[in-house]
């Protein structure tokens, strides 16, 4: 639960950010962006072990195999629907309007990962426990 909020909070913090704070080397963009990986740091194990846990040994090999797949299409499609929201969204090529609708996107996906972990845990509590 808490990962995809640290990430939440992150895409809040990079929409807060004035324009001209906008420079990849800055300390704030640095900041949230350190955030982000630190969020994503913490999905991505325990989503993984989450996934597998309940997997038969003999068949590890195919649902790990599976599970990176799943992930690589669930990237692109989310790469898509970002574009597709920033493109949307921009008004007379506005491109900061357009990068604060995708970043509220982000957020959105951020908050339902963290109601899905907490609904997911409570279904399966004894792989959340471990």
């Amino acid at each position: 639960v808490g990962g995809p909020l640290l990430m939440a909070v992150s895409y809040l913090g990079l929409r807060s950010l004035p324009l001209d704070g906008l420079r990849p080397a800055s300390v704030p963009v640095t900041l949230v962006l350190v955030l982000n990986g630190l969020g994503a740091g913490l999905v991505a194990p325990t989503l993984i072990r989450f996934v597998l846990s309940g997997i038969a040994p003999a068949l590890s090999g195919v649902a790990s195999g599976l599970l990176a797949t799943a992930q690589q299409v669930a990237n692109s499609v989310g790469v898509v629907v970002a574009g597709t929201v920033f493109r949307l969204t921009q008004r007379d090529g506005d491109v900061l309007t357009g990068f604060h609708a995708a970043l509220l996107y982000f957020v959105i996906l951020a908050g339902m990962t963290s109601v899905l972990s907490v609904v997911a845990s409570r279904m399966r509590p004894a792989v959340a426990s471990r």
